[in-house]
């Protein structure tokens, strides 16, 4: 299963056992963030870690620019993608 967030994802290993599901064996869980608590949790959490800084830099310059270009209330969609880390952790690793 793979949550939204580091937060939802720790909320299901620790909710696991009440369910009888061993993890990794009976299900495979990862997160997104890379939250401290990802490294502490057993199974420790499968996790993405964004690039915070890159993401904060990005927002800040691309605000500016629309700013900048004083789009007269239009608002204006600006997608790009930017890279992240898979930590692979405890969590996804199947044991066969």
């Amino acid at each position: 299963m793979i949550f939204a967030n580091d937060n939802m994802a720790a909320g299901a290993i620790l909710h696991a056992p009440s369910c009888n599901l061993v993890l990794p064996r009976d299900c495979a869980i990862a997160g997104f963030g890379d939250a401290s608590i990802s490294a502490r949790l057993r199974p420790a959490l499968t996790t993405l870690r964004p690039a915070r800084y890159q993401i904060g830099q990005h927002a800040a310059r691309t605000v500016l620019q629309q700013l900048m270009l004083g789009t007269g209330g239009e608002s204006t969609i600006v997608e790009d993608l930017l890279p992240c880390d898979l930590i692979i952790r405890e969590s996804s690793q199947l044991h066969l």
